[in-house]
């Protein structure tokens, strides 16, 4: 989580200051005082939310128009309740909630904060898949899922990761017709300096593959056609396994991070015949509320692979940690912002 540390003279200055910088909805975890007297305060700063920015335009609450229940919740248990506002703010179920709560509870009970308590619960429920890995064959991983460009867009964006850190990639672009969508990646590619394969006939693609002697990674963009797709990937890894290259084999399922969680269950319904091995999340810099694919993750068993700002941005393509999702969720730092 990013608690932040604040110094001042006094315990007044130190709070005065933290508020000045987080706002007063900031939440005191505790203090120290060194030998001279001065006071250093850690504070988690509060969400963002639709009231936040509401009360920029000059529709504030009132806190004398809060509901008597919210109102009681809070005072009884005013960290355990900030807990609940940021899980609600990062738009989680109640049930998720309740669940994160209901650890949490237990750990205070043995000395640990609530907020570092849920933190820490959420970063061990959500998954987090392995990364491509070659073997010394051929690893094939196909990007499958409904938006055709983000699938391009990430399939150039881990091919200069990948091949930054000194592995040799090939992008190949499965489409049943030529594109100017993929005549722009074609571009992008041989202008990095990587290799690509286009076409529409899988089988051929491996065969291609089979005559380059083999790549340490093949990474498949596909177009959202579940049926064609799903026909050429079968075909190529085929031709790869009968010439004994074929390492491995794993499509991850890429979705934007910033829809609703009702059209990250119609993607999987959609793309669940691949089996995906996890997911590539895209749009992350477009979103504050994480809690749908965070617990689409985590009831799918499915874990977080890559997490993507801009598209086709290698730099913002990170590989997700328990304490970036903890961030994710309580309203910490962003490497896309």
């Amino acid at each position: 989580m990013q608690i932040q540390r604040i110094t001042g003279k006094d315990m007044r200055d130190a709070l005065e200051r933290a508020a000045k910088l987080h706002g007063d909805g900031a939440l005191v975890l505790g203090r120290e005082i060194d030998a001279k007297g001065a006071v250093t305060v850690s504070v988690l700063p509060r969400p963002k939310s639709a009231v936040d920015h509401f009360a920029k335009l000059g529709f504030a609450p009132n806190a004398e128009d809060e509901r008597p229940a919210v109102k009681a919740a809070r005072e009884r248990d005013p960290a355990m309740f900030d807990v609940r506002t940021r899980l609600r703010a990062a738009g989680f179920g109640r049930a998720f909630e309740d669940q994160i709560v209901e650890i949490a509870q237990r750990l205070r009970e043995s000395g640990v904060h609530p907020i570092d308590a849920a933190a820490g619960v959420l970063g061990r429920l959500v998954p987090i898949a392995p990364g491509p890995r070659s073997k010394g064959r051929t690893a094939m991983v196909g990007l499958v899922g409904p938006e055709a460009d983000a699938n391009r867009g990430i399939a150039f964006s881990l091919a200069r990761k990948l091949a930054d850190a000194g592995r040799r990639v090939t992008v190949v672009s499965i489409e049943p017709h030529p594109t100017p969508e993929g005549d722009a990646l074609e571009d992008e590619v041989l202008g990095a300096g990587i290799g690509m394969l286009r076409g529409d006939d899988g089988a051929r693609i491996g065969a291609r593959l089979v005559d380059t002697d083999g790549e340490a990674v093949v990474l498949i963009s596909t177009g959202g056609r579940v049926t064609f797709d799903g026909r050429q990937l079968l075909r190529l890894g085929m031709v790869l396994r009968d010439a004994d290259q074929l390492g491995s084999l794993v499509n991850y399922l890429v979705v934007p991070a910033s829809r609703p969680r009702a059209t990250l269950d119609r993607a999987w319904r959609t793309f669940e015949r691949f089996r995906p091995r996890g997911i590539v999340a895209t749009n992350c810099d477009r979103t504050e509320a994480f809690g749908p694919l965070l617990e689409f993750s985590w009831e799918h068993e499915l874990g977080l692979v890559f997490l993507t700002g801009r598209s086709g941005d290698p730099h913002q393509l990170v590989r997700p940690t328990p304490s970036l999702l903890a961030d994710l969720a309580f309203g910490g730092e962003q490497p896309w912002k």
